[in-house]
């Protein structure tokens, strides 16, 4: 039984520091609550004007979203159709064709950059496109001083001349490359119907002139320009901060190391009391029984004690009785003799010699009963308090075996 209470001092002992720090988190916890209580009751008087503040920043928010799309959108334009030989709104209408006919912008970009390619190689006598613009009836040069746009147009509606859709496919992929025979439903718009899409977009606004891209091309490079500068910033504030943040890196991991210690060290003790606490409780179980057994025959021996002394008790009673019917008998034969000592004259001394005799006797069997009576009392006394002090000893003995599991000074 001491080995598990040094088992459970043990493990209060390793485990002392990690409740302290436990304790002491639980302490900011509370502190920290009740900043946070104190702090949502400001919070809710604010409530409504954050609401409105916060609906006014996701306007605007959404506002500047908005915006940078659109200026991207203008800005891959404008610098498209600068690549290209194109006005702006021309760009916008054959997008907007290659939209509708299930192309899509890039698409469109690479097959008009291959077209003027091929159209000037074509021009010099050379190329791929050479014989599919003469088999659509084009001049190559005419095509090259007309400009993109209007050499698309010329090719579109050259294409619907044509008879079959495997000729079309075959012609689209010699003047736009493979990816280009996705134009062929552009194509098949036709120049009246493009030309009417231009008419469209101009009237809706859409006009999108050389120094209105050239503005937006501005801006937006403005804010990309803003957005590189604040990267580069933040990653210098994050150059800066780096050994700051490797400290509380390291002193993390230590702190993450000091818990697993604590942890492995509690596991430990806890598989060495699962080793040792069933075989001591085991053995404490056994003594406290036999300790018990024990007690259980003092109290048997006890009250066999017990009996014993009443029985001694009531033959001492018993020859306190035949004491005094001997003393009856001897005085009835001192009567007797009295009478024949009257008889022979000698009455007086006679009679004082016997009664001086029975007085010795009833005295000597009083006392001798008395002293039998007193040391049989004696004995049973010693023997009550022999089984009390036995008695004693197992209580105190099964108090240590129930109290000594939980203790632990």
């Amino acid at each position: 039984m001491a080995l598990a209470g040094e088992i459970v001092v043990n493990v209060i002992a390793k485990t002392k520091g990690y409740s302290r720090g436990l304790d002491r988190a639980r302490g900011e916890t509370t502190k920290f609550k009740s900043s946070i209580t104190s702090s949502m009751g400001s919070l809710a008087k604010w409530s409504g004007a954050l609401a409105g503040v916060t609906g006014v920043i996701v306007g605007v928010r959404r506002a500047v979203q908005s915006m940078r799309e659109s200026f991207e959108r203008l800005d891959s334009i404008a610098k498209t159709a600068d690549r290209l030989g194109l006005t702006g709104t021309q760009l916008a209408t054959l997008q907007k064709a290659a939209k509708l006919s299930g192309a899509n912008v890039e698409t469109l970009n690479m097959g008009l950059q291959r077209m003027t390619r091929r159209i000037a190689e074509a021009a010099q006598g050379t190329g791929e496109a050479k014989n599919a613009i003469a088999e659509l009836g084009l001049s190559a040069q005419s095509l090259v001083n007309m400009g993109p746009y209007e050499a698309f147009l010329r090719i579109a509606d050259a294409m619907g001349d044509v008879t079959t859709q495997a000729d079309k496919v075959r012609l689209a992929a010699k003047l736009f490359d493979s990816e280009g025979v996705k134009l062929v439903n552009t194509l098949g718009t036709g120049s009246d119907k493009l030309r009417e899409m231009q008419r469209e977009t101009m009237k809706l606004g859409g006009a999108l002139q050389k120094d209105m891209l050239s503005a937006v091309e501005k801006s937006n490079d403005a804010w990309t320009d803003f957005h590189e500068n604040w990267a580069m910033f933040k990653d210098s504030v994050w150059a800066k901060l780096a050994p700051l943040i490797e400290g509380a890196g390291k002193l993390l991991g230590w702190l993450a190391k000091q818990l697993a210690d604590t942890g492995n060290e509690v596991k430990e003790v806890a598989r060495v009391n699962g080793q040792v606490l069933p075989n001591a409780m085991e053995k404490s179980a056994k003594a406290m029984a036999a300790q018990t057994r024990e007690a259980i025959r003092n109290a048997q021996a006890m009250s066999k004690a017990s009996r014993a002394a009443r029985e001694r008790a009531a033959e001492a009673a018993k020859l306190r009785k035949e004491a005094e019917q001997t003393t009856h008998t001897s005085r009835a034969i001192e009567r007797q003799q009295f009478a024949g000592a009257a008889m022979r004259g000698t009455t007086a001394a006679y009679s004082a010699e016997i009664e001086a005799r029975a007085t010795r006797q009833r005295e000597l069997a009083i006392e001798k009963a008395q002293l039998e009576e007193q040391q049989e009392i004696n004995e049973g006394i010693a023997q009550i308090n022999d089984n009390l002090a036995r008695m004693n000893r197992g209580g105190v003995a099964l108090r240590k075996v129930s109290l000594a599991p939980g203790g632990v000074g």
